[in-house]
């Protein structure tokens, strides 16, 4: 395990910075804003630690246990950076608000809870909503027929980005609520099992 106080990424090439351990960040702050790439490694904040930045985390596990521990986390918000699954097993979205989501998995990424994304969801690999809740305000990028949904899933499109189109993969939904203020376009049917909100 390497100790530091803070930590700061600013390569940014395909290669990027391959962590060979783990990473502790006692009372500072990891500002991300190059490549990273976990692995199967753990970054965690100690005491009132900060992750920050708009780069890219890559990991191959579970998110909640591979970058935990911080007490003020930016980099998870708005505006800030992309977290990058690359695992070969099931890995699971944890709700919340993130800023950009990269999905690259050769298993299956599930969402657990409401899973907001204010930039852009890359679909590389396949993500499947579940009884979640997708709430996107922009458009997808990647392979739009990665993204799965059954009756119980719930999407909602926000926003004001145009050119936002619905994956015809999408063909049944629980709840559909278009809050865009853009035409929004369904490329195939979509069966929905409760409500359907134009917003």
């Amino acid at each position: 395990v390497t100790d530091l106080h803070n930590l700061t990424i600013t390569n940014f090439q395909s290669a990027g910075v391959l962590a060979q351990g783990d990473i502790s960040i006692n009372d500072g702050t990891a500002n991300i804003t190059g490549f990273i790439k976990l692995s199967n490694c753990i970054l965690n904040g100690i005491g009132n630690s900060t992750i920050s930045g708009s780069g890219v985390i890559s990991f191959r596990g579970d998110m909640g246990s591979q970058i935990s521990g911080f007490a003020n986390n930016t980099f998870i918000g708005i505006d800030g950076g992309t977290y990058s699954f690359v695992g070969s097993t099931a890995q699971t979205i944890p709700a919340g608000t993130y800023s950009n989501l990269q999905a690259v998995n050769t298993e299956a990424i599930n969402l657990d809870g409401e899973v907001i994304v204010t930039g852009t969801m890359t679909l590389n690999g396949t993500v499947n909503i579940g009884s979640a809740s997708l709430n996107i305000q922009n458009p997808f990028a990647g392979t739009l027929t990665n993204l799965i949904g059954t009756s119980d899933s719930d999407l909602i499109i926000s926003g004001n980005a145009q050119n936002i189109h619905i994956p015809v993969s999408l063909t049944e939904l629980n709840n559909l609520r278009i809050d865009n203020s853009q035409i929004v376009t369904a490329e195939g049917d979509i069966r929905i099992n409760g409500s359907l909100n134009l917003g």
